[in-house]
C-alpha cells in the first residue's frame, strides 16, 4: 500500500512546519529515500499534490534528491509525480516551474537561471534538463552563461534525452 511508503514525519515537517515551504493547496508527499534540502533563503511553493521519490514495485529503493540553494525557488503548479532516483537542483537565484506531469526514474534537472515546464510533462527514464553547463568558461568569443528553457504544453521526453540551454 502506498501509505506505508510515504515518510510521514518528513511530510508533516515540510507541509506544516517548514517556513521555507509555501503551500496553497495540495501537499508535498516525500517517500522513503527522498532527501530534501532547502537552503536559508530558498523557497518551495506547492500549489498541487506532489509525490516525490515514488517507488515502483519492481525496482529497489533509490535515493531521490531535491536541493534548493540560496534565493532559488521551485514552484509546483500542477499535480506532479517524481519517481525514485531523480536529482533536482535549483542553484542560487534559479527559478524552476513544474506545472504538472510525471518524471520517471533516474532523471536529472539542474536550474541555474530559469526552467519553465508546461502542463502534462511526461519524462521517461534517464532524462536530463539543464539550463547551464555547470561551470564558467570565458573566451574571446564570449562566455557560456546559463540560458532559460521553456517547454510548453504536452511535452513527452523519451528515454535518454538531454535538454540543454
Amino acid at each position: 500500500m502506498i501509505i506505508f511508503k510515504i515518510n510521514w514525519l518528513k511530510f508533516l515537517h515540510l507541509n506544516f512546519f517548514s517556513k521555507r515551504v509555501k503551500r496553497k493547496k495540495g501537499f508535498f508527499f516525500p517517500y522513503f529515500g527522498a532527501k530534501v534540502k532547502i537552503s536559508k533563503n530558498a523557497k518551495l511553493f506547492v500549489n498541487a499534490n506532489v509525490h516525490f521519490g515514488l517507488q515502483s514495485d519492481v525496482s529497489f529503493r533509490k535515493k531521490t534528491f531535491l536541493i534548493l540553494k540560496d534565493s532559488g525557488f521551485l514552484v509546483f503548479n500542477g499535480h506532479f509525480s517524481i519517481q525514485q532516483g531523480t536529482y533536482i537542483e535549483v542553484r542560487k537565484k534559479g527559478e524552476l516551474f513544474l506545472n504538472g506531469g510525471v518524471i520517471n526514474e533516474d532523471c536529472f534537472v539542474v536550474c541555474e537561471k530559469r526552467i519553465d515546464i508546461g502542463c502534462n510533462l511526461l519524462a521517461s527514464r534517464n532524462v536530463a534538463i539543464r539550463d547551464c553547463d555547470g561551470h564558467r568558461v570565458i573566451t574571446d568569443f564570449g562566455s557560456n552563461e546559463p540560458k532559460p528553457i521553456l517547454m510548453v504544453l504536452l511535452v513527452w521526453l523519451c528515454q535518454n534525452v538531454f535538454i540543454l540551454k
